[in-house]
Order: structure tokens, then C-alpha cells, then sequence
């Protein structure tokens, strides 16, 4: 299923851990920031660079994330990085644009720290923007993927514990077939009397 970040954006505000959202959004930003630095650092972060549709990647990115602003304040410093991104553009003369009425209007590079706006337009250096240190905290705190959220990994006690109601939600499902245990897996499609068959 290809990306889509109309549905992704819908199922992120859907989430009850609003928190959890933040930082999500946040390392996200994190991410698109260190990305620019590398790409910086490989001379590729200019107007007339080898990557064609760095204006478009660009303002789809601050379409979509900028959705979370409200989001992202709920955070003790500031989420400005959109702005960061815009900050980037205009220090190499990339124009943001692609997505309709996404431009560098949206998130001005003035309204960055002069803390901020000065580590943009520092040269790029190694993880300047402190993405692993924070993406080893994210991990930390909510964990990196793997059978953390994987009902079926764990115990009977733990899945009561994350229910509402306190039940066990496994206890109303059918038990899973064993590989000792005869199954139609074989033949997942009944037999189907063909047309000549019919007419006979």
C-alpha cells in the first residue's frame, strides 16, 4: 500500500497518547533536519542539485507535518524546525514549493531563535542536530519497534493489564491451529464446478 499522508495524519490525531504523538512528530522533524545536514555536507543541497525534487519533498513535508502544530506545542521547547527546514532552503536558494499553498510564507525563517536560525547557517558538521542522542531517548521511553505492542507475545496478565475492561482479549478469540493440527491451509479455495461441467 503506498504511502498516504491524508490517512496518516487522520490515524496520528486518533491516537488517545497525545504526548507520545509529539515526540513522534518531533524526531520526525529531527530527521528531515539531520537529513538536510548530511546532504548539505555532500555539496547535493542547492538550487541546481542532482536530486530534481528536493522544492517538492520539501513543501510535502511541511504540508503534512505542519498539520501538527498544535500538536507539537504541547513540548517544553520550541518545535520550530519547520521553520528550520525553510531556513535551509533559502540559505541554498531552494524554492519550496510542489504542494498547493504550501510555501516558505507558511513557516518563516525569521521566526526561528537566533540560536536556532545560527545552527542552520552553521557549517554542517557530524549529527549536528543531535538526532541519535534523541532518537536513543524516543527509544528509551517508547520503545523501537519489535513484538512491543504484539498482543499475541505477551502474557496473560499483561494484556489484561493494557485492556479497558480488564479482560484478556485472546480469552474471545478461537485458538489458533498448531502445525500438528489439521487444517484446510492446503486448500484455501473450494472446488468450483466449471462452466462444461455445468452444461453437462
Amino acid at each position: 500500500m503506498p504511502w498516504n499522508p491524508v490517512t496518516l495524519y487522520r490515524d496520528l490525531r486518533m491516537i488517545d497518547d497525545t504526548m507520545r504523538v509529539c515526540e513522534t512528530v518531533h524526531i520526525v522533524g529531527l530527521a528531515i533536519l539531520s537529513t538536510l545536514n548530511i546532504l548539505e555536507q555532500a555539496d547535493l543541497l542547492k538550487n541546481n542539485s542532482i536530486i530534481p525534487n528536493m522544492p517538492l519533498i520539501l513543501s510535502l513535508f511541511l504540508g503534512f507535518l505542519g498539520g501538527f502544530a498544535n500538536v507539537m506545542s504541547l513540548r517544553d521547547e520550541d518545535q520550530d524546525w519547520p521553520n528550520a527546514i525553510t531556513a535551509y532552503a533559502e540559505k541554498h536558494n531552494i524554492e519550496i514549493k510542489g504542494k498547493y499553498g504550501v510555501t516558505k510564507k507558511c513557516y518563516p525563517a525569521h521566526r526561528l531563535s537566533s540560536k536556532k536560525l545560527a545552527l542552520v547557517m552553521a557549517v554542517a558538521s557530524i549529527d549536528k542536530w543531535k538526532f541519535k542522542q534523541r532518537y536513543r531517548e524516543f527509544s528509551a521511553a517508547y520503545g523501537n519497534g519489535g513484538v512491543e505492542f504484539d498482543i499475541t507475545k505477551m502474557s496473560k496478565a499483561e494484556r489484561r493489564a493494557k485492556a479497558f475492561d480488564n479482560k484478556d482479549p485472546l480469552d474471545e478469540m478461537p485458538p489458533v491451529p498448531s502445525e500438528d493440527q489439521p487444517t484446510d491451509a492446503d486448500e484455501p479455495f473450494p472446488e468450483v464446478d466449471s462452466e462444461e461441467d455445468e452444461e453437462d
